[in-house]
């Protein structure tokens, strides 16, 4: 059973009362008519504008789209405390993988789902246990599949489309405290507004619980399996003019797992099955519900975009960067008495790009649609291994020594495109 205490704090800007949608919203009636709040609600009114514009530059024609709002997720199981995966798991066609990840197949794919977050591709980072994003800070959000029109790029089993949620339209705040079952204590934060050309929006979350990952035993409690994780969201938007406004997003996740144990495993012994590694240790007893393997998983992001909507045109240029890390560190002991290995993995994954989309409407019948993305990706991988030197049958025959291995590698990743939309008829569309 979960038990949930939220406090609300509602702020209003110049007596204007905003609903929670990205539409345009009308003049309020109690609005005083002083100079603030005329410009307040111009800003608001161009904010609604370009989030419309910016949906003209990468549609889904053709595509097999599944939409959740805001208010739709805040009526789900769990509300925004829920997994971000979960959200994407009620769609239709999405299934779990039995992986403690829980990585989501899409129509039978394996993996290979795409994110973006306002239309701007996120890199992708390095699997772990967490989950860096979280449902707070989305506004609304699409799962895109099938016949996927030209823009998004390489990764084409699904697009998870995020649009965020803003301070123009959400100004004020929330507090809210969660928890329950398996030691959850899972306080949260957003906070939402607007100061001039200015809006933005921050959130933050803590979680701890005792069931980080997957039980590996049929006890209810799993042995060796706390959590801690910290997660931040930060949107910034800047008008410049009626029609173009720039953008700054950044998100953070900072996550320590614990490795659940099984107890009474056996000691560890060669491939034949005669030498126990223990031979080689000082140690000759070890109580495996005593192992200590960690994880540390690190994931950061930043996006910076410029987007304008002159008549016809529409386009949106982003430069993103991202750093994604995974640390692994065994039990020294532990590890070599069940497994005859300890090994220390740390993977450290680097991207950066750029993303520019554009639009044209050519008379009422065509449109034409152009882009590119550049994403560079490097990734170093760094480990040293304990083992034990071993004769031909596989048996040690000294004490264990450490192997340390390093080694660099390098991706670029590059695309364009080039399509139509025309409109042969009312309701017939052809996407070239």
């Amino acid at each position: 059973m979960y038990w949930s205490v939220i406090s609300v704090v509602a702020l209003s800007c110049g007596g204007t009362a905003l609903a929670q949608t990205n539409s345009v919203p009308a003049a309020d009636a109690d609005a005083t008519g002083t100079s603030t709040n005329v410009a307040n609600l111009g800003n608001i009114i161009v904010i609604g504008r370009l989030n419309q514009a910016r949906e003209q530059i990468v549609p889904s024609i053709g595509a097999t789209v599944y939409a959740l709002n805001q208010t739709q997720i805040k009526a789900q199981s769990q509300g925004a405390n829920a997994p971000f995966n979960e959200l994407i798991l009620r769609a239709p066609g999405v299934a779990q993988d039995s992986a403690v990840n829980g990585d989501l197949h899409v129509r039978g794919e394996h993996a290979n789902l795409q994110y973006r977050i306002n239309d701007v591709l996120l890199p992708e980072g390095i699997t772990g246990f967490g989950l860096e994003l979280d449902p707070r800070f989305v506004d609304s959000m699409q799962l895109i599949t099938g016949s996927l029109p030209a823009e998004y790029g390489f990764r084409t089993a699904g697009v998870v489309d995020i649009h965020t949620r803003t301070g123009a339209f959400e100004p004020g705040g929330v507090f809210d405290l969660y928890g329950g079952s398996y030691d959850t204590f899972r306080p949260s934060f957003d906070f939402g507004g607007r100061q001039g050309k200015w809006d933005y929006f921050v959130d933050g979350i803590y979680d701890q619980n005792s069931l980080g990952i997957e039980n590996p035993t049929p006890s209810k409690n799993a042995i060796h399996d706390q959590t801690e994780q910290y997660k931040a969201f930060v949107y910034a938007s800047r008008i410049l003019s009626d029609t173009s406004r720039v953008s700054f997003m950044g998100g953070a996740s900072y996550s320590d797992f614990q490795v659940p144990n099984t107890p009474g495993l056996p000691p560890g012994t060669s491939p034949d099955g005669s030498t126990q590694w223990s031979s080689q240790m000082s140690t000759t007893n070890f109580d495996s519900s005593n192992l200590n393997e960690n994880q540390n998983e690190q994931n950061y992001y930043g996006i910076a975009a410029y987007q304008q909507s002159a008549g016809d045109l529409n386009y949106q240029v982003a430069a993103y960067g991202r750093m994604s890390g995974v640390h692994f560190t065994p039990d020294p002991v532990g590890d070599l008495y069940f497994n005859g290995v300890a090994s220390d993995v740390k993977r450290d994954l680097y991207s950066g790009g750029l993303q520019a989309d554009a639009s044209y409407a050519l008379g009422d019948r065509h449109t034409i649609r152009a882009g590119m993305m550049l994403l560079d990706e490097y990734l170093s991988a760094n480990s040293t291994t304990t083992v034990f030197p071993v004769d031909s049958s596989g048996n040690p025959t000294g004490p264990a020594y450490p192997i340390p291995d390093s080694s660099v590698s390098h991706a670029l990743f590059a695309g364009v495109y080039l399509q139509d939309e025309w409109k042969i008829l009312p309701e017939v569309t052809i996407n070239y």
